[in-house]
């Protein structure tokens, strides 16, 4: 985790948001899904959907070839009226990558593209927590 999640400010919450990214790639490319359990709410649908994913991806021994999930920039930080609870939008990008089963075949071929996501995050008891996201704006298909 970086050293800034452990601020309960604007800065706190986008490195949460990094990490948060970072942990959904690593949860889509593994199947491990045990990090990304610890951070996420139980009621949060766009946190159980990766973690649906993750699991079906590993249930079926396949491997991620290329591709991952890259932040682009963050465009909005902002603060509730709620104590520690932000919304951030960033700009992420999904590279184009390939699911490849233990024989070697490609069984899915997923583009590259990118959107807008905000993710709505809490600062409590001196941790993150995504509780929830969605995409905002999709700016399509890129080659």
């Amino acid at each position: 985790m970086p050293p800034e999640m452990a601020n309960n400010d604007a800065a706190g919450a986008e490195a949460a948001v990094r990490y948060f990214v970072a942990l959904a790639d690593y949860a889509l490319a593994t199947g491990d899904v045990s990090q990304w359990a610890a951070v996420t709410d139980d009621d949060c649908v766009f946190c159980q959907s990766i973690e649906e994913s993750a699991q079906e991806i590993s249930s079926q021994g396949w491997a991620r070839s290329g591709g991952g999930l890259d932040i682009e920039s963050v465009d909005a930080i902002e603060s509730t009226e709620i104590e520690g609870l932000y919304f951030v939008d960033v700009s992420v990008a999904e590279a184009a990558h390939d699911y490849v089963s233990p024989k070697g075949d490609v069984v899915e071929s997923v583009g590259a593209s990118s959107g807008m996501v905000s993710f709505g995050v809490q600062h409590e008891d001196g941790t993150w927590l995504l509780i929830v996201a969605g995409e905002t704006a999709n700016t399509g298909e890129e080659s």
